[in-house]
């Protein structure tokens, strides 16, 4: 009797199993790769992001994210349409990849603030004019009144000489009523030490002007492709070393009474617009065309061609690597100082350059 009993109970159990199965309960450790077949999702994007920050918070016990990033369409050239998915919880240092391209390659996901994406938090008011602080150090920010808030618009950065403030540079080259018809943004950093200088042969102050982008990015949209660096002796000898430093950054430079050579020859064509008072005491006017000479030369350049703007004698080269532009205006009998003429003249060299 006993013995038919436990027959009983273990045809019974397996007749539970049976219709278990028979009920769709999949093997548990098919479950992963299965899914994965389904949805044809062996791009790594879902399993190996858990895997690749194991310990980021949330993401312990992750199989997959709750929602998968979608694979991008097979017309992936715009980068924005293929690296915007459907957000995943999962922490921004967590090591996510972006999705893949049609030809299996990565694309690149564009830093906030590009032409294609502005901050919510840019909405800085067109026309005004800040005093702003950034750890240590201190810049004035203007955005010019024609500047449409939502909209990427280029920055220039003017940089003072030394003993100068960012008030007084701009007493001297009046960025500002300019910008505001033109329709860009002003940011003027301010030098340190006693003499409010620049470090050109550290990392801090070009460290200083990228920190600077980001932070001016936060309150009005900035264009990232149209960043130029200007400048006044001091800031000058910067703007040439911004050119030389940071060609990645800025799209062109115009240094004003100013002088350094680059020496890296690993520097991409720079677009650069010198001027130069002849008759100058303090930067020498021959140090200052050996600045442009040298760059000229990096570019590859042809023969000049003679221009004027106001009294000033300018040259044009052409022909140079990448067709870059490249310009210098002499100012006769100019001694140290910054040229009425000069303001205009750079901003309409800046507004046609885009960082490549």
């Amino acid at each position: 009797m006993q013995n038919k009993l436990t027959l009983t109970l273990l045809l019974m159990s397996l007749s539970m199993a049976c219709a278990g199965n028979d009920a769709g309960v999949a093997d548990p450790d098919d479950t992963d790769v299965n899914a994965d077949r389904a949805s044809g999702d062996d791009d790594g994007v879902g399993d190996d992001a858990a895997e690749d920050d194991g310990d980021a918070e949330g993401m312990k016990d992750a199989g997959k994210p709750s929602v998968e990033v979608p694979k991008p369409p097979v017309d992936a050239g715009k980068v924005r349409d293929a690296t915007t998915p459907t957000p995943t919880p999962t922490p921004a240092d967590s090591g996510v990849k972006a999705p893949p391209s049609a030809d299996g390659g990565t694309l690149p996901v564009p830093p906030v603030g590009t032409p294609t994406e502005c901050l919510a938090s840019a909405t800085a008011a067109p026309g005004s004019t800040m005093n702003l602080t950034l750890g240590e150090r201190k810049y004035t920010l203007h955005i010019g009144r024609a500047v449409k808030v939502g909209t990427a618009a280029p920055l220039v950065f003017s940089l003072h000489g030394l003993t100068m403030t960012p008030a007084s540079m701009e007493s001297m080259a009046r960025w500002y009523p300019l910008s505001d018809s033109e329709g860009f943004i002003v940011a003027g950093p301010a030098g340190v030490g006693s003499s409010n200088g620049w470090d050109l042969s550290g990392t801090k102050d070009f460290d200083l002007m990228k920190a600077v982008i980001e932070d001016v990015n936060k309150k009005a949209c900035v264009d990232r492709k149209r960043i130029y660096s200007t400048g006044f002796s001091h800031g000058g000898f910067m703007s040439f070393a911004n050119a030389c430093k940071l060609s990645d950054v800025f799209a062109a430079a115009a240094p004003h009474s100013g002088a350094g050579a680059c020496r890296n020859a690993s520097v991409r064509a720079m677009p650069i617009f010198t001027w130069h008072g002849d008759a100058d005491g303090t930067v020498s006017y021959s140090s200052g065309k050996s600045a442009h000479d040298s760059w000229v030369t990096h570019n590859k350049c042809g023969a000049p061609t003679d221009f004027s703007i106001g009294s000033n004698k300018c040259q044009e080269w052409k022909g140079c690597t990448d067709d870059v532009p490249m310009k210098m205006c002499t100012i006769p009998g100019g001694g140290h100082r910054w040229s009425g003429d000069a303001t205009k003249a750079i901003w309409e060299f800046f507004k046609g350059i885009t960082l490549p």
